[in-house]
């Protein structure tokens, strides 16, 4: 509808502006005969959701100074969003409010990039904004609830699974109900991995 494809213009225009090397650069909003279709850089690499999968299925744990590179990437790139944000709209930060492995793309240069920036209408017209790495409070008032700290709580949530090779939460009956109510229960590690772990679940405390 008008409204919907309004809100979809806006957001667009203003991803537009984030240039940032950890950020997937939004190339604007496209009409072809089907209708319209936001334009986004190549990605010329795999989504994290992949690389994590392949290790998953293979029994190999991500290196962790892969994994540490791969998230200072994503917070760099989630700073730069807030705090373009705060310059351009005044007193609000710019949320991404959907981050997770599936939006993140790791080149095959090993540098990690934001994507969904410009897509947060239509993914949260779609619902598809539950997951994993939602943050409890976006499951009670949606989008228009996710803060700085919602997307920090998402960036946990990633670096959860970096670490355990698996998601927060992986396993649970009523997936809402543990992400409200219950702490994520990672396995024992050992070193810096559990130094790492303590920094995702104080990031993902509620």
């Amino acid at each position: 509808d008008q409204k919907t494809f309004s809100e979809v213009a806006r957001e667009i225009t203003f991803a537009k502006t984030l240039e940032h090397e950890n950020i997937m650069l939004t190339l604007g909003l496209e009409s072809f005969d089907r209708g319209w279709a936001r334009l986004i850089e190549y990605g010329n690499g795999e989504p994290l959701s992949a690389l994590i999968e392949a290790a998953a299925n293979n029994d190999v744990q991500i290196p962790l100074p892969f994994a540490a590179r791969i998230m200072i990437d994503l917070c760099q790139g989630s700073q730069h969003a807030h705090e373009r944000g705060l310059g351009e709209k005044g007193q609000q930060a710019w949320i991404h409010g959907g981050l997770r492995p599936n939006t993140v793309m790791v080149s095959f240069s090993g540098v990690a990039k934001l994507t969904g920036y410009g897509a947060a209408t239509l993914a949260n017209a779609r619902e598809e904004l539950i997951s994993a790495y939602t943050p409890p409070e976006q499951l009670i008032g949606g989008l228009q609830t996710a803060t700085q700290a919602s997307d920090v709580y998402s960036l946990g949530a990633i670096l959860f699974t970096l670490l355990c090779n698996h998601a927060p939460f992986d396993g649970a009956q009523d997936l809402e109900s543990a992400i409200m109510t219950e702490p994520p229960t990672p396995p024992e590690l050992e070193g810096q991995a559990a130094d790492l772990l303590q920094v995702a679940l104080k990031a993902m405390s509620k």
